[in-house]
């Protein structure tokens, strides 16, 4: 089948809609204040964009996802998505000069942590995570520890969801995170 109905269409509209759960939250001002982080700055939203890309990524690793339709949706939400939406705000942020540098710099960060959080997820101690958040997020600020507990906190709250989320769910971009962090302890 082709066109608006075909599987390859959907998983792209299911990543498209995943994609905006995804900016939901990492754009929430209060979230991103909760967790001791610079409410609306570049990089505020760009952790918490890669953070929230990173829980898909696992959910669908998890879940055994590697084959023809995670492949899709993957290279939907990540090109289609992620990566441009990154590319847009760098240019809304005044840079206008080497903006591919900037964006390999960031994609090299983006997966360097995603390697990083997933080592601190099949560790045993469960300090592993908000140790790994400490240096990635809030650059080894030792006054910011309590917010890397907190935020791996969430994002262990987050994950514990996602695997009670059927992966069709995922793919069909019907997906929410709480942002109510009050909740996620």
């Amino acid at each position: 089948m082709l066109g608006a109905y075909s599987r390859k269409q959907q998983l792209k509209n299911g990543a498209s809609m995943c994609y905006m759960a995804i900016t939901e939250a990492a754009e929430d001002q209060e979230l991103q204040q909760v967790l001791g982080l610079a409410p609306g700055a570049f990089m505020t939203t760009h952790h918490l964009l890669a953070l929230h890309m990173w829980l898909i990524i696992r959910k669908l690793a998890w879940q055994g996802q590697d084959d023809k339709d995670a492949k899709i949706f993957m290279q939907a939400l990540y090109t289609n998505h992620f990566y441009k939406d990154v590319e847009r705000r760098i240019h809304l942020h005044g840079v206008s000069v080497h903006v591919s540098k900037w964006l390999k710099k960031l994609e090299k960060q983006f997966y360097g942590t995603c390697f990083a959080y997933d080592k601190a997820l099949v560790s045993s101690n469960t300090a592993d995570l908000s140790q790994s958040l400490l240096k990635n997020v809030y650059e080894d600020e030792a006054s910011k520890t309590d917010n890397a507990r907190l935020l791996a906190r969430y994002l262990r709250r987050q994950l514990s969801c996602l695997e009670l989320t059927d992966v069709e769910q995922v793919y069909a971009g019907q997906i929410q995170f709480s942002i109510d962090i009050k909740n996620n302890t």
